[in-house]
């Protein structure tokens, strides 16, 4: 250990010099020489033999800011390690990002490690270019963290932004939870909140690791946003499950929105290292009757308790937590968000006109992540279906070629109204085609 260590600089001199300091604990001694001269010329890289040796230099070395650890290890092996920096009572350690070097172990070791706080996966043997592009993304990570740490210092400990999306978190989305049910209660108006997680979410983690995970939940943020009024509430409140309040909006109103949303995401074309990455969301819907009295966080409780049933069962739908049972929710099936998106298809969600509601992706108006290498290439959308004020406003600019595209699917759309019209107004319409 002694001799492996005099590779790499002392203490007081990666201070002088600036190096980020990274500990590498693995039983093999070719692999941590191979990680040694990999990162070396860059970091200031310290070796451990097992989680034991790692935890004696984590406790008394400050200056590490990355952890490598194998799983498979002698005296203490990778989870035991784990465990010890994620239970400490030192910020410091606990905080610390731990990327595990995985070899033969089956998935369900790898979503162990991810339970216990993993920060990362590596598969060994590694390449120079990946092992190299963890390290970085995540030294620049902790850099990034510490810059900002005085600027969080000033902050009120209850800060209600969300770091990652920029949405607030779960208890601003709490507070903002209980304006919006006074107001609806008090004017006996409806109110709905609805939650949406990515299905499957923890194995696209473990698979394809935090970069391209957060990306997703990043890009989901997005789309919610663009899709909701300037009224709406959206927020995160868990790793992958964001919550939306929607004052004064009905229950069949929310049930469209939703399945409007579900169906943009399962449409979208995500890829991943130039290949096809099928992407769904479940949503969860709650319209609480006025009459009921029930507090925000009992609101936000079914939801989320109903959303958990939704992903229980397959994924990839709406479910809906009844007025009248909050105990028993009832799925909503394809068929009947079909026929209520043809009924109400060309309706906002409070049945206002003026409002801004439905709007589809605009693949183009969502910034990619930058790439650290090719294993961290970010998910990127495709085309999406065009709402009618989308294709008016395409046909204004005289972009017509993909309002001619979809312009059975628009005609679908159409004909909800149509079919309210009386005779003598599908006359005169008709005379207006042939004319």
């Amino acid at each position: 250990m002694a001799t492996e260590n005099q590779e790499s600089s002392a203490n007081d001199e990666s201070l002088e010099g600036g190096k980020p300091r990274i500990l590498v604990v693995d039983d093999s001694k070719v692999l941590r020489k191979a990680a040694s001269k990999i990162l070396g010329n860059a970091y200031d890289v310290i070796l451990a033999n097992d989680g034991e040796e790692g935890w004696e230099i984590i406790a008394v070395d400050d200056s590490i800011q990355v952890i490598f650890s194998d799983l498979s290890m002698p005296v203490l092996d990778g989870y035991g390690l784990l465990e010890r920096i994620r239970s400490s009572d030192n910020p410091r350690i606990n905080e610390i990002p731990v990327i595990i070097v995985t070899g033969g172990e089956a998935e369900d070791a790898r979503i162990r490690a991810l339970e216990m706080g993993a920060t990362d996966f590596i598969t060994k043997p590694f390449d120079t270019v990946d092992l190299t592009a963890r390290a970085k993304a995540h030294v620049t990570a902790v850099k990034v963290t510490q810059d900002l740490q005085e600027q969080k210092e000033r902050l009120s400990k209850n800060s209600n932004i969300d770091s990652l999306t920029g949405l607030g978190n779960k208890l601003q989305f709490i507070e903002k939870l209980k304006q919006d049910r006074s107001f609806t209660s008090r004017h006996k108006l409806p109110m709905s909140v609805l939650s949406v997680e990515i299905d499957n979410y923890k194995q696209i983690f473990v698979k394809h690791g935090k970069i391209l995970a957060e990306g997703l939940v990043k890009q989901l943020a997005k789309v919610v946003m663009k899709q909701i009024r300037q009224e709406d509430t959206a927020a995160r409140i868990s790793v992958a499950a964001l919550a939306v309040s929607l004052p004064t909006a009905t229950a069949a109103g929310s049930n469209i929105f939703a399945e409007r949303l579900r169906v943009a995401i399962e449409k979208a074309q995500f890829k991943y290292n130039g290949k096809p990455l099928a992407i769904t969301v479940s949503v969860a819907i709650y319209t609480p009757s006025s009459k009921l009295v029930l507090t925000a966080e009992e609101i936000l409780g079914s939801v989320t308790d109903t959303l958990k049933k939704g992903l229980a069962s397959g994924g990839n739908q709406v479910i809906v937590c009844e007025q009248s049972e909050l105990d028993e929710p009832a799925l909503l099936d394809a068929d009947s968000v079909s026929e209520m998106g043809k009924k109400a298809e060309t309706s906002s969600i409070i049945e206002d006109p003026n409002a801004n509601t439905g709007q589809e992706i605009d693949p183009d108006s969502i910034p990619m992540f930058g790439s650290i290498t090719q294993n961290t290439e970010e998910p990127a959308f495709g085309s999406a279906p065009l709402t009618l004020d989308a294709a008016m406003d395409s046909i204004a600019k005289g972009d017509e070629e993909e309002v001619v595209k979809q312009m059975e699917e628009l005609l679908g759309k159409l004909k909800p109204l149509l079919d309210l019209l009386s005779k003598e107004q599908k006359a005169q319409l008709i005379d207006a085609l042939s004319g």
